[in-house]
């Protein structure tokens, strides 16, 4: 007798299934080894253990196990699901984004401008660089030593009086040194500003 029935044997398949840590449908992950297929056990009390590796950031996981009872013609007689509780396997990475702060006039014709350097992601970004463009014209680097998880910085620039009519182009991780979450949100562009007193 097998699982408490009057059954010839018991086989266990495991499936694994994924979604976005941010939610949706589960989807089942195809190709991995040693799972999607039907294990018989040589005994009723058994421990099973299976291990997964590789798996994506910013993705939610989850063991379906399927239990099939068997009779001694192989006919399935019941079967089982058990789904196991979801991981979540969160992108920690860093995640660098601006916002244009505004322009300050200074003497002999300059400007300084200003822009909020934020990190939006759970880790330190190390060493990187922000850019600056007016129209075409591209200005020297700023660099930032480290920026914390969940901290901002202010970066300045000092450069000509930009003119009605121009554009101006901040990026931050000018030189892609950061593994970043989300590259989508490293540029921010405005209008020439009114200049500040």
């Amino acid at each position: 007798m097998a699982g408490g029935l009057n059954a010839a044997a018991i086989e266990l398949r495991f499936d694994l299934f994924s979604r976005p840590v941010s939610g949706g449908a589960w989807t089942l992950v195809k190709g991995v080894p040693k799972f999607g297929v039907w294990d018989r056990p040589h005994s009723t009390a058994v421990v099973w253990s299976k291990s997964v590796g590789g798996l994506s950031m910013g993705q939610s996981y989850r063991v379906v196990v399927t239990h099939r009872w068997l009779t001694k013609r192989g006919s399935v007689m019941r079967t089982a699901v058990i789904a196991s509780p979801s991981c979540d396997q969160v992108d920690a990475r860093p995640d660098l984004a601006l916002s244009f702060v505004g322009a300050r006039s200074l003497s002999g014709g300059k400007t300084r401008y200003s822009v909020l350097v934020r990190n939006l992601g759970m880790t330190a970004a190390s060493g990187f660089s922000v850019g600056m463009r007016i129209n075409s014209l591209e200005l020297p680097t700023a660099r930032v030593v480290s920026l914390g998880a969940h901290k901002s910085t202010l970066v300045t620039f000092v450069a000509a009086s930009c003119t009605a009519g121009s554009t101006l182009r901040f990026e931050a991780d000018f030189s892609k040194e950061v593994d970043e979450l989300n590259e989508g949100n490293n540029v921010v562009g405005t209008a020439c500003p009114t200049m500040g007193g």
